[in-house]
């Protein structure tokens, strides 16, 4: 009668439900039911008009993203941020923020905090740009820096600028 082809416990009791309590009008005609599937991805090309399903913020891949310090005084500065721009994984970027970087600096030099963690750069991440094109992502990094002036880009600028070991 039914066998299990990925149907759920629920759908094969309707299934038997029906089975048991539907007589056909003819006693020599069996009644089958077909249980049709709108799966995720066919629902998500007809709802959306898309063939791709949404990625999740931190698999982005080419995008510029701010990044805004809400530690100490920094809360009280909204200026206090670095824009960035990055061609893998905004989670992989992240990471490699915690390694080594500006954001790792600015936790150390200015708030003496060096257990700051993944989680609390992805939360005060915010991807400001999508680019495919390499090229332009960097021109679209650059014209953001720009506009927005953010202060830890322009010590880093600043520093490498007028570095002078002595």
């Amino acid at each position: 009668m039914l066998n299990n082809n990925g149907y759920s416990k629920a759908e094969i009791d309707e299934v038997k439900k029906k089975h048991n309590n539907v007589k056909p009008v003819d006693p020599n005609s069996q009644i089958n039911l077909i249980i049709y599937y709108k799966t995720k991805r066919t629902s998500s090309l007809i709802l959306k008009n898309n063939c791709h399903l949404p990625t999740a913020t931190l698999q982005e891949l080419n995008v510029v993203y701010q990044y805004t310090c809400h530690d100490g005084d920094c809360n009280r500065r909204p200026s206090i941020r670095i824009l960035c721009s990055t061609i893998t994984t905004l989670s992989k970027r992240i990471t490699a923020h915690l390694q080594d970087g500006a954001i790792k600096m600015h936790h150390v030099t200015t708030h003496a905090d060096t257990t700051f963690n993944h989680k609390k750069i992805e939360e005060n991440a915010v991807i400001l740009h999508k680019e495919p094109c390499k090229a332009r992502l960097r021109m679209t990094e650059a014209v953001y820096i720009y506009t927005k002036t953010p202060s830890i880009n322009i010590q880093l600028i600043l520093g490498a600028v007028f570095y002078n070991p002595s």
